[in-house]
């Protein structure tokens, strides 16, 4: 803007502040047109009787909903297996076979494992650990059809074994159980009720002897 007058680049400075506005308001002006265009679009298909899933204009994506994240409290780990109903010939007493139903796992459906909270010493877990749960992201479709097949599961009562569908959900509940027990933790030598309790006069707990290892000491040197 070298070479003009005050007036000219004040003039300037004015155009481009109105070519702005000018830009904002036709913007504005095509969101609104399209969010109109989405309505009477959404009201016809509503008169028809017909479902229509509207994208959202302005609003947060659709959450993902092909997987579900599942917490376990033990500390190896838990896999699982989908089964099918298969029939096999039974032997029977006095000779002969019946036919049999069961339920053997199914190879073409593979094998899901489930993250534990127990982790090598020295090592630093690829997955998250929240109040000795370890977190497993797993297929939706496949925990639906496993979680059907072992409806009665215990750890599914217990609460050891838990599932949602967002991730934030499933740490909340981990740190509000983390005092939960699953019976797989060290043994405590105070106080430990898995601990069988010594009733009798002549024994008693187990004691360090001091004075051996004294004389280990003393002879290593």
């Amino acid at each position: 803007m070298a070479g003009l007058t005050k007036a000219q680049r004040a003039a300037r400075a004015e155009q481009k502040v109105l070519d702005e506005d000018n830009g904002r308001s036709q913007a504005a002006d095509k969101l609104a047109s399209a969010r109109a265009a989405l309505a009477e679009a959404e009201n016809g298909a509503a008169e028809a009787g017909i479902e229509v899933a509207s994208p959202a204009i302005g609003a947060e994506a659709k959450k993902n909903t092909s997987t579900v994240w599942i917490g376990l409290k033990l500390p190896r780990g838990l896999q699982l297996k989908l089964c099918k109903e298969i029939t096999i010939d039974r032997p029977t007493f006095g000779g002969g076979v019946k036919p049999t139903k069961m339920f053997m796992p199914d190879p073409d459906q593979g094998t899901v494992r489930l993250k534990g909270y127990a982790v090598p010493f020295g090592k630093i877990p690829n997955y998250s650990i929240i109040g000795d749960f370890g977190l497993t992201e797993v297929d939706r479709t496949w925990w639906g059809k496993w979680k059907a097949q072992n409806s009665g599961f215990d750890l599914l009562k217990n609460g050891l074994l838990f599932e949602h569908g967002e991730k934030a959900s499933v740490e909340a509940y981990a740190q509000e159980h983390a005092e939960l027990k699953c019976g797989l933790e060290p043994l405590d030598p105070t106080g430990d009720k898995r601990a069988d309790p010594i009733n009798s006069e002549n024994l008693s707990d187990i004691e360090p002897d001091m004075e051996r290892s004294k004389t280990r000491r003393s002879a290593a040197a």
